[in-house]
């Protein structure tokens, strides 16, 4: 029994044929797939020595006297941990991002997906600052580290492979990306035309459906770490009335956000005003939890959460620009895309298999040359015929024009697209 509906082969081929439809769109699926292997081998090879540091007597005696406290020492590799999960988790959704961009021949998303890259080469290298700064600064104490003589991390077998290898792949990627520009550049006009107003209006809703993209991949990763970074709050702080009040609201933000892009996704494609103005001014809530989380970060900055600082922040934009193209995207509702691309799908609609034609019907008693008719005067011409069906004129092309026309029908654009 097939699981697959004959629809669903032809969806899953059509996606297929993007992702080899040139050198580059095989090139640009096949990087970040390795990449995110490569991740995974250079995290696990951190996490290995961030164990065997952290857990270390000599490391833990030192680091409480550099500190002069006893709590954080024991939540230093949890923390670490937490980041490279969610370092791995990142490299795996931008193996669907860049995915689901060549799917849809979306290359703003392409070129968003770069920016992201280079900003994953870039905490590589704040991953290793980040232990470098923290082991030499308590071996400079030297009130502090008698017992670290000989201490290495490591750095330049551990840490520095990965900052020049994702450095690497950023650069070949944006190369690549280059291509895919030019590549993708005729999408927009054999879809929605040479208007340049519409243009700008669908590339607009593009850019918001990716931001929605973003920031659902935002909410998905940062469940169990805010979940964590509340209770250390809490630990840090003695449970003060102030943080609870914070916990409680980013609960509430947090299950506010996932309702919000629902709504967003089904207002844009419905272009209701309405839907997307509540989303715009509810969405200035989720924008004030993003930024309570740096304030939490910051705090238990002792745990050396300068990713989660930076990664927090980098989000807070991607919130307040999602907030900015909501406007944009309402403001643009009842200008024509919506009626352009329902036109689209009318065209786009299934033809029937076959063709009736009607024939004339001559009363009983009359004799048929008595009255004229195109149709009886076809079949002295020629004689009579079944039903004309499109899949037998279909059949008789050669095998090239089967080829052509099946490539037209699985380049046929959809709303989803």
């Amino acid at each position: 029994m097939c699981l697959l509906t004959d629809e669903s082969k032809r969806h899953i081929k059509k996606k297929w044929n993007r992702v080899t439809s040139s050198i580059w769109t095989k090139l640009f699926s096949a990087i970040f797939t390795i990449q995110f292997g490569l991740v995974v081998f250079f995290q696990s090879r951190v996490l290995v020595r961030n164990y065997s540091i952290y857990n270390d007597d000599r490391f833990k005696e030192a680091y409480k006297c550099d500190k002069d406290e006893d709590n954080s020492v024991e939540y230093l590799f949890a923390f670490s941990a937490i980041q490279s999960l969610v370092f791995m988790v990142l490299q795996l959704y931008l193996v669907y991002f860049g995915l689901n961009a060549i799917f849809h021949e979306h290359i703003i998303q392409i070129i968003t997906l770069v920016a992201l890259n280079f900003g994953s080469a870039a905490y590589s290298l704040v991953q290793l600052l980040q232990i470098k700064i923290r082991v030499d600064r308590i071996q400079n104490n030297d009130n502090c580290n008698a017992g670290l003589t000989g201490f290495d991390i490591d750095w330049l077998r551990v840490d520095l492979p990965q900052v020049l290898t994702l450095t690497t792949i950023s650069v070949i990627s944006a190369i690549i990306a280059s291509k895919l520009y030019r590549q993708f550049g005729w999408s927009v006009y054999k879809r929605i035309g040479g208007d340049l107003r519409i243009q700008r209006i669908y590339r607009s809703n593009l850019i918001f459906i990716m931001l929605l993209k973003l920031n659902l991949f935002f909410w998905i990763i940062y469940i169990i770490p805010t979940v964590i970074v509340a209770l250390k709050i809490t630990d840090f702080s003695g449970g003060k009335v102030v943080d609870v009040v914070l916990i409680a609201y980013h609960g509430f933000a947090t299950l506010l956000a996932l309702i919000l892009q629902i709504l967003a996704y089904s207002s844009i494609k419905r272009e209701s005003t309405a839907g997307m103005i509540a989303f715009s001014v509810l969405w200035t809530l989720i924008v004030a939890d993003y930024g309570l989380l740096i304030y939490a970060f910051v705090r238990l900055l002792i745990l050396g959460s300068y990713f989660m600082i930076i990664f927090t922040s980098v989000f807070v934009v991607i919130a307040l620009v999602t907030f900015v193209f909501s406007i944009i995207v309402t403001v643009n509702f009842g200008r024509g895309l919506k009626e352009l691309i329902e036109n689209y799908k009318y065209r786009l609609r299934p033809r029937p298999t076959t063709i009736d034609i009607p024939t004339l019907n001559v009363p009983p008693g009359t004799s048929s040359s008595s009255v004229y008719s195109p149709a009886s005067l076809m079949s002295q011409q020629h004689p009579p015929t079944s039903p004309l069906s499109l899949s037998d004129s279909i059949s008789n092309l050669s095998d090239e024009q089967k080829k052509n026309q099946q490539q037209k029908d699985d380049d046929r654009w959809t709303i989803d697209d």
